[in-house]
C-alpha cells in the first residue's frame, strides 16, 4: 500500500489552512486550502474537477479558463482564497455530452 502525500491527503503544511466557500457548477463547496493554492489546483486536486486543464501554468494558453461570476478568468493566475462566495463554472458545469 502506498501512502498518500500531504497534498494528496488535503493536509496543509504547518496547519495554516484557509477555509474557502464558493459555488462550483451550481453546488456549494467548502474546502480548507493553503492560502497559496491557485483556483486551478483547488478545482483539480481538491474538488476532483479535472475538465479544467493545466496547460502552460502561466496564463498564456487558456486551458485553465473558468467562469467566475459570469466572467472569463484564467484559474492558474488566481488564488482560490480570493473567490470566497463567488460562483464558479467549469467545463463540467456547461452541459452534458448529449
Amino acid at each position: 500500500m502506498v501512502a498518500a502525500s500531504a497534498s494528496e491527503a488535503g493536509v496543509v503544511a504547518g496547519g495554516d489552512a484557509t477555509a474557502v466557500t464558493f459555488e462550483v457548477n451550481g453546488k456549494p463547496q467548502s474546502v480548507a486550502l493553503d492560502p497559496r493554492t491557485t483556483l486551478l489546483d483547488a478545482l483539480r486536486e481538491h474538488l476532483r474537477l479535472t475538465g479544467t486543464k493545466k496547460g502552460c501554468d502561466h496564463g498564456q494558453c487558456g486551458a485553465c479558463t473558468v467562469l467566475v461570476n459570469g466572467r472569463r478568468m484564467l484559474s492558474c493566475l488566481s488564488l482560490a482564497a480570493m473567490h470566497e462566495g463567488d460562483t464558479i463554472t467549469t467545463i463540467e458545469g456547461l452541459g452534458t455530452p448529449e
